[in-house]
């Protein structure tokens, strides 16, 4: 049997498989709807839904790092492999 489409269109067929996974989603989805649908849940994750103001007003990770302790921050991937090397011989004394 041959199938012809128009033309631009397009043809999703789902298997058996699909279905049945499709389907324990959706019901995994419905069961675990009663926790996630909660104040609480909304308060944990409200910082993704934060404006553009409140993001811009967030640290860069290379601020984070730099405050960290024992931070060391590399310029050149020479200055990584040096490192490693001082601290491996440091291991083997």
């Amino acid at each position: 049997m041959t199938l012809e489409l128009p033309p631009n269109s397009l043809l999703v067929a789902n298997s058996d498989e699909e279905a049945d996974t499709n389907e324990a989603a959706l019901l995994s989805e419905m069961a675990l709807a009663e926790d996630w649908d909660r104040p609480e849940e909304d308060a944990a994750w409200s910082y993704l839904q934060q404006g553009p103001s409140q993001a811009a007003s967030r640290r860069s990770v290379t601020d984070v790092l730099a405050e960290a302790p024992g931070h060391v921050a590399f310029q050149t991937a020479e200055a990584v492999d040096a490192y490693l090397r001082e601290e491996r011989e440091s291991w083997e004394q």
